[in-house]
């Protein structure tokens, strides 16, 4: 039996700079009583961040939790045997972790964030820093000025759903959950947009969740709603562990302001911030004030399992916009020998394609008033932290006047990382139910002009394509394509826009997006003069203005190289190689072979 009042040796594990001390401590109390002891100890400093803990032979810890203290003594965790040491582990993130639910799934709500009842995750590693304004705070007690103090203000009914719920840096996710969150509530809101708040904030400790594993009970039941092919069982299993979980949270305190604000909870925060001896139990009295990052729970499971669910729900339209672009602002790159011009992508894409998870394709297709325009998306494979760019080929006609703007229209296509397709009334765009799978073709250097590609499709539905190649270097080469009439084959080649001919095959990846089950896509046939006027198409007639993706399907097989052109109120089929004029003999050649274009115009405006 070990005596009273041991010399123990107590010893803080990780702790910078190492920190240890002889304390004399009595073997038979309970760990809150020796707790007690070493929290009025000036060298050990006992907080709630500090865990008993137990050395094993194999120099493993194993870390007694702050509420299973009371069913241990100090005698159950050093041993009987000399030299007497006693393990406190800092754990402060797991006090966090526990104290605030930070790796459960969360909803938003118009009440504010709804934890989940069920753990889908386990926290494994995390980053923890101390946002450096708490020395500030202790220089301006008792003068607190206008440098805390924010604005509150609600643009919108998401806006304020958003700011209800701790977001207050706004991305792609972000919006999405919270139009989730406003598409499943039933109360009315009035007089948002005329909101303003103020606040006083004190912003204390971040914390960045870095790894999460997933709990057996939810992997078993994501299992079995794909065993199932039940899409509502994912909407069930959101129910139960949340859609989402905040991967950066930001600890401190939030003071609102008015005329007749109450200080007391600020006395208390002056307290606490004055209390040198006290400095990490203040935990105890910051709350959560901003939440950033949110990802999907599906998207923390294991990479087999993600890939399961990105092919149970496939590809997904992730972007689809028309921008203006000025031909004379000064971020275009514009080379006049090679007719080419480089665009930067839009932010929206930028944000989409980051995630290397989402495997996105983008589309392009430009217009102008004058000339014509062809996309082709330049990369950089040997450069992975650069995105790629729109390289746009200008192809001039016999006009003096040039276009002062484009206008294009772009599109991504990749894995939804947020799942939305469990949520079938989020949207109600009809392509948003289509069927889509993207195909990539590589084209090695050769001495071609032409080449042609085998289409392998699953599908047993009538399927439309829509293409664009990747190149890696900026040239003055056009390269195009058009698709057998059966779907089966893509026929592709190049055309130099600088010397008006065809021209031998670069390098370049095709990427070739495959749809189905589609009401929105239409078909129309090239006339005797090689043209559609969409004057004369009454779907086409309130959307001569929007730029359009469009692509050529021919029923003779290995035809000359042709370039689709596209106008705001004609698409123009061009044959390369033509010395001579529009005659009898190319018209005969259109009527026998039956071109026709599909259009697909994934706008909402």
């Amino acid at each position: 039996m070990i005596s009273n009042n041991l010399e123990v040796k107590v010893n803080i594990i990780d702790a910078q700079p190492p920190k240890s001390k002889m304390v004399k401590l009595t073997p038979e109390n309970n760990l809150p009583t020796i707790r007690e002891i070493l929290r009025n100890d000036n060298t050990i400093k006992m907080d709630i961040t500090l865990l008993f803990s137990k050395k094993f032979t194999d120099n493993k810890f194993a870390e007694i939790s702050y509420e299973d203290e009371k069913d241990f003594t100090l005698y159950d965790i050093i041993g009987t045997k000399a030299p007497y040491i006693l393990y406190l582990k800092k754990t402060y993130w797991k006090f966090l972790n526990d104290s605030y639910k930070l790796d459960f799934g969360c909803t938003m709500t118009s009440n504010g964030i709804r934890r989940a009842n069920q753990r889908a995750f386990e926290m494994e590693e995390c980053q923890l820093g101390e946002i450096d304004i708490k020395k500030k705070q202790k220089e301006k007690l008792g003068q607190l000025n206008e440098n805390n103090i924010e604005e509150e203000k609600f643009d919108s009914l998401e806006d304020w759903m958003i700011k209800k719920n701790h977001f207050y840096v706004t991305n792609m996710n972000v919006e999405y959950f919270a139009r989730i969150g406003i598409k499943h509530t039933n109360e009315y809101y009035d007089d948002i947009k005329n909101s303003i708040n103020k606040y006083r904030i004190y912003r204390n400790v971040s914390f960045e969740i870095i790894k999460l594993r997933a709990t057996n009970d939810f992997v078993e039941k994501v299992k079995e709603a794909l065993e199932f092919e039940d899409p509502k069982k994912f909407i069930h299993i959101t129910e139960e562990f949340g859609q989402f979980i905040p991967t950066k949270i930001i600890l401190g305190k939030r003071f609102q302001i008015n005329d007749q604000t109450d200080q007391t909870d600020e006395d208390k925060l002056k307290i606490i911030v004055n209390d040198q001896t006290k400095d990490e139990d203040d935990l105890l009295y910051w709350d959560i004030i901003e939440l950033l990052e949110p990802i999907s729970i599906f998207e923390f499971v294991s990479d087999g399992l993600r890939k399961e669910l990105y092919s149970f729900f496939g590809k997904k339209i992730l972007y689809s916009e028309i921008t203006s672009v000025s031909l004379d602002d000064k971020d275009i790159e514009n080379d006049k020998v090679n007719k080419t011009k480089i665009i930067k992508l839009p932010k929206g894409i930028s944000e989409i394609i980051s995630n290397e998870h989402a495997d996105c394709s983008i589309f392009a297709t430009a217009i102008g008033k004058k000339d014509y325009y062809h996309c082709q998306i330049l990369s950089f494979p040997n450069l992975p932290n650069k995105e790629p760019e729109l390289m746009i080929h200008n192809f001039k006609i016999n006009s003096k006047d040039e276009d002062s703007k484009l206008l294009i229209g772009w599109m991504v296509v990749g894995n939804d990382t947020n799942f939305k397709s469990i949520f079938p009334d989020y949207n109600t765009k009809s392509f948003n139910n289509m069927q889509f799978k993207v195909l990539t073709f590589d084209h090695n250097l050769t001495k071609a002009e032409t080449a042609e590609f085998d289409i392998n499709s699953s599908s047993t539905e009538k399927h439309y394509y829509i293409g664009i190649p990747y190149t890696e270097n900026k040239s003055d080469l056009v390269i195009d394509h058009y698709f057998s009439n059966d779907r089966k084959k893509l026929y592709t080649f190049s055309y130099s826009s600088k010397d008006k001919q065809s021209a031998k095959l670069s390098k370049f990846r095709f990427h070739l997006l495959e749809m189905t089950n589609s009401s929105t896509i239409f078909e129309k046939y090239v006339n005797h003069m090689n043209t559609i006027n969409l004057d004369n198409i009454d779907e086409l007639k309130n959307l001569k203005k929007i730029p359009k993706f469009i692509s050529l399907y021919s029923k003779k097989e290995k035809r000359r190289p042709i370039l689709l052109k596209q106008r705001p109120k004609q698409i123009k089929v061009k044959f390369f190689n033509d010395k001579f004029s529009f005659d009898k003999i190319i018209k005969k050649l259109l009527d026998s072979e039956d071109i026709k274009c599909s259009f697909f115009i994934p706008f909402e405006r």
